[in-house]
């Protein structure tokens, strides 16, 4: 695992200690009540983000044909503040139909020979739509690389939102570490994302994304209060050192806006 770290990125010159570890999460009351925990199936959780009171926005490989298996029927649930509601239905990019998409599987990449392409290229989204909505307001998105960058320079806080696993351990609650150590050995943001390939990362030992966090936010708030939705958590390379990247959203903002 560690020389494929190496291959795919590069060699990474990382002190554990300098990010946030596992476990050292801030209070649930940093949250708000529109990020939002998905159960797929009864099997597995994955994240969201509300961006209408009826509009989750997530990540398409945790509903799509390989866990997913009667989409007429997605038995998906979403719980945003203490408040649950179900799943209609939901889209990928471009296409109510994940083979006319711009969404590849995880094995439908494999078998073309496009794992690298899966990984950084994939427009790894997907849209659900609610039974009935939920009585709060969604969380706008950021729409270009140039407001991506106004945001992270200028929030007062920068966060990775997920409901995955703590220590091997699933947790019930949604939790959130703070985003912009994960900065810090580049001299701007324009260079981590640079670094990145336009993606958002988090990199350290067990740091930042973590399994179960897939398809969840980094957002960030202004010093009004204010949320805005950056990214959506797409993969996770486990190693010595742990990789995660976020797809920013202005990737495929003109299919969100349209099915929001």
């Amino acid at each position: 695992m560690k020389k494929n770290l190496l291959i795919l990125f590069g060699a990474l010159a990382l002190s554990g200690n300098s990010y946030a570890l596992m476990g050292d999460y801030l209070s649930s009351k940093s949250i708000p009540k529109s990020i939002c925990k998905l159960d797929i199936q009864s099997k597995s959780v994955c994240t969201g983000t509300l961006i209408a009171p009826d509009t989750v926005l997530t990540a398409a490989h945790c509903v799509d044909s390989e866990h997913i298996k009667n989409p007429k029927k997605p038995r998906v649930s979403v719980r945003c503040g203490r408040k649950t509601r179900y799943v209609k239905s939901f889209s990928y990019p471009d296409s109510e139909k994940e083979s006319e998409s711009r969404y590849l599987t995880k094995t439908q990449a494999q078998a073309l020979g496009e794992t690298r392409h899966w990984s950084f290229n994939n427009s790894d989204m997907a849209i659900l739509k609610l039974k009935k909505p939920f009585p709060y307001e969604g969380i706008e998105v950021v729409e270009s690389f140039s407001d991506l960058l106004v945001t992270l320079e200028t929030s007062a806080f920068c966060g990775v939102f997920g409901a995955g696993t703590d220590n091997y351990e699933r947790v019930g609650t949604l939790r959130v570490i703070d985003f912009k150590p994960f900065k810090q050995s580049y001299m701007s943001w324009e260079d981590y994302l640079r670094w990145g390939q336009q993606y958002l990362t988090t990199q350290g030992k067990k740091a930042g994304i973590r399994p179960g966090d897939s398809g969840g936010p980094v957002s960030c708030r202004d010093t009004e209060g204010n949320w805005r939705v950056l990214s959506v958590h797409q993969s996770l390379i486990k190693g010595e050192v742990w990789l995660g990247k976020s797809r920013p959203v202005y990737k495929d903002i003109n299919w969100i806006l349209e099915k929001k």
